[in-house]
């Protein structure tokens, strides 16, 4: 009969090694929820202390700082350009900082709106839920003056939104399913993405891969948005309430918040091959030619971006984060390069 020593080793040393994977990144917060990375910073809401912390993930042992107080239960974040998105959920409010400032102050962008939660931009628009109306409504960031126009309303306790190659998922937390848009149509109706999600509150998508928070059961689940059954399956377990999820711009770390716990775990796993498998892949804008938006497609990093004329001109200068859509319907017809923080394109706006 073989020793059986070494094949429980080696089983022992898998499962360990599966384990250490998911650690706790850092504790003491005060019930976090929204989530946001960005480059080696983590912008993390503090919600019983009304707070939005920084959080600088290469740091050793990392430390929370505090960026801006005085919200009434801020839930969400989104990022535009050089502007954090905060929304209020237990106040009428959508506010935002700049986060280039050495002491950021709140700019209120959206008020007299009821529990807003999710946020989310695409283009030059942001996107919100209201959860207790059951609305998805908008803003354009270009107007002086915003005027919420409701989008989709009906929907059971929306929270968390996500942009993923021109659609916006939601997180319809009181059906327990996960609902989409095309926000490319100008009388967008909402489709089922998959059910059976119970208590889903956060969502994040990478590799045509939707991770969402399951608030109630304690775990992360995830979906093959490729798969035409799209059933969920256990992805992280364990994690005491957690809400909000981000990753880091490669997509190989993995944050999540845990409400009840007061802390971030932090996920870390090369073996799940959640890595987007377009790294090798060359970048390139597509459609070309266009008419409203563009996409880097095969960009697996968020990154900042110009847009310059034949001239050399500066025309745009924004940010963008990996496959999402960049809004060129305020260009004049004509041909236009993009220069990213690596690399530059030509393109064609019809």
């Amino acid at each position: 009969m073989k020793n059986p020593i070494p094949i429980i080793a080696l089983l022992f040393f898998s499962f360990s090694m599966h384990c250490i994977a998911q650690t706790d990144f850092l504790t003491n917060l005060s019930a976090p929820v929204g989530i946001l990375c960005n480059g080696d910073d983590l912008y993390v809401v503090e919600n019983n202390a009304g707070k939005i912390s920084k959080i600088d993930v290469t740091a050793d042992p990392p430390e929370a700082k505090e960026l801006i107080s005085g919200l009434e239960f801020p839930s969400r974040l989104a990022r535009y350009n050089n502007d954090l998105f905060i929304s209020e959920f237990g106040g009428t409010h959508i506010y935002k900082i700049n986060i280039t400032d050495t002491n950021p102050s709140l700019t209120t962008v959206i008020s007299d709106i009821n529990s807003p939660d999710g946020i989310a931009i695409f283009g030059h628009y942001l996107y919100f839920t209201e959860t207790y109306k059951g609305t998805l409504s908008r803003v354009d960031l270009n107007q002086t003056t915003l005027n919420p126009t409701v989008v989709v309303s009906g929907l059971s306790s929306p929270k968390d939104i996500f942009v993923y190659k021109n659609e916006l998922y939601i997180c319809e937390s009181g059906a327990d399913k996960v609902t989409k848009i095309n926000l490319n149509s100008n009388n967008p109706s909402r489709i089922t993405v998959c059910t059976a999600i119970e208590s889903c509150h956060g969502i994040f998508i990478a590799n045509d891969i939707l991770f969402v928070t399951q608030r109630n059961l304690n775990k992360v689940s995830k979906i093959h948005l490729n798969d035409p059954n799209k059933v969920a399956e256990d992805f992280l377990t364990n994690i005491n309430e957690c809400v909000d999820i981000s990753t880091n711009s490669n997509n190989t770390i993995i944050y999540i918040t845990s409400y009840t716990d007061n802390k971030i775990v932090k996920y870390e796993d090369n073996f799940l091959n959640i890595k987007d498998k377009t790294l090798n892949k060359p970048l390139m804008v597509t459609p070309n030619p266009a008419t409203n938006y563009i996409t880097l497609k095969n960009n697996t990093e968020s990154t900042s971006y110009t847009i310059f004329n034949l001239l050399g001109k500066q025309i745009k200068k924004s940010y963008t984060v990996a496959n999402a859509p960049i809004d060129i319907t305020d260009l004049n017809p004509g041909m236009y390069f993009i220069k990213t923080e690596k690399n530059t394109f030509k393109f064609i706006k019809k």
